[in-house]
């Protein structure tokens, strides 16, 4: 029986708008951008300028997305050119399943389904809901039942939450094939309560899971998400930067950057709600993408519309492609991004709604261990 590591978590600046397109041609526009794209050659850091420069379009592709949606419509997803894994390329997957019990016992076709499509080398799960090791006991056996038949052996890291039942937490999968590495609970070994985090550290690299808190439906975790240089976001980014190796932080980060990562952002409610507050969006910035961090997605699929991570299942949004981008495969400054081959959402994997999962696949092999930018 293959070997299992296992640990128990500690206890305890916008501009204004420009003026509305005609709504004709907004609409042409958005199903103009759902056309197939190639994928971004030989993608490059951009730095915050580069960002603003495309400010303008970003809102404009918004109010068209507001067209569309008041026809009724569905939202066109851009076709993204995909790129076939290689035996040197090395891919990583995050999804937050909102209950890994209920994903194993219902629904673990779909599961099977995404390692035999994608043949992940690490899958990280996020809300996985467990509250002690008996249930990560139960939930350990099921997971290698539905994954090692396609992935071969696999070693899995628990951090499940101890702060209260049926809450947050986050949970590794790793193919022995990846090859060995240490482990770490929670952002820079700190107390984790909550299972927020996990680090899986490799000879030539690190990944860190992170399962960041919602800001809440009344906004009470918002301080302490975005406030202060001591705020959780500023540790979080903090701690990537501080490992010697090149990096990768990936899960759901409970923000959506761009206005094209909101289907309705010209909504008055969106800065008063939780992942669309302009503090959180423009934590985000301060901390992550003015700081070297790379959005892989965005990086190599720029001009890509409609491409969301998240669906509200109560409004049944996922129909109408009516969602946000929450969930981020981010490159530390210190990850060579010459290496980066595919970024990518697989709004398949969430057919009513919710979370879907997302992944970048890069050039990594023993033969091609990764170096520090």
């Amino acid at each position: 029986m293959t070997s299992r590591k296992r640990a128990r978590s500690v206890e305890k600046k916008d501009t204004k708008s420009p003026q509305k397109p005609n709504a004709d041609k907004a609409v042409a526009d958005v199903v103009e951008s759902s056309k197939p794209k190639k994928r971004t050659k030989a993608p490059t850091r951009k730095s915050t300028a580069d960002s603003k420069k495309n400010e303008s379009t970003l809102k404009v592709v918004n109010v068209a997305y507001g067209e569309v949606n008041k026809k009724g419509e569905k939202i066109p997803v851009t076709s993204l050119e995909r790129h076939k894994k290689g035996k040197d390329d090395f891919t990583a997957l995050a999804w937050n399943v909102g209950s890994l019990r209920s994903l194993l016992n219902h629904k673990s076709h779909e599961l099977v389904d995404l390692c035999k499509k994608e043949q992940p080398d690490i899958i990280g799960l996020m809300e996985i809901k467990l509250s002690n090791d008996d249930m990560c006991d139960e939930c350990d056996n099921l997971l290698r039942e539905a994954v090692e038949d396609v992935l071969g052996p696999v070693e899995i890291v628990w951090n499940h939450c101890t702060a209260k039942k049926g809450y947050s937490g986050t949970a590794f999968v790793v193919r022995k094939s990846a090859g060995k590495f240490e482990t770490k609970l929670g952002i820079d070994g700190k107390e984790d309560p909550e299972g927020r985090a996990i680090t899986l550290e490799f000879d030539d690299m690190a990944v860190v899971l992170c399962y960041v808190p919602n800001s809440g439906q009344d906004l009470n975790r918002l301080g302490y998400r975005t406030s202060g240089n001591d705020c959780f976001d500023a540790k979080l980014a903090k701690y990537c930067e501080r490992l010697d190796k090149p990096t990768l932080l990936l899960g759901d980060m409970n923000v959506a950057d761009r206005d094209v990562d909101i289907w309705n952002v010209e909504k008055p409610h969106i800065p008063k709600s939780a992942g669309t507050t302009n503090e959180e969006r423009q934590s985000f910035r301060d901390h992550y993408t003015s700081q070297g961090f790379i959005d892989t997605f965005a990086n190599m699929h720029p001009d890509a519309t409609g491409c969301f991570s998240y669906w509200s299942v109560r409004a049944r949004n996922k129909p109408k492609n009516r969602g946000l981008r929450l969930d981020y495969v981010l490159a530390a400054p210190s990850f060579p991004m010459d290496k980066m081959k595919d970024a990518f959402i697989l709004e398949d994997f969430a057919p009513h709604g919710d979370h879907c999962p997302v992944g970048v696949t890069f050039r990594r092999s023993k033969k091609h261990p990764l170096k520090r930018q």
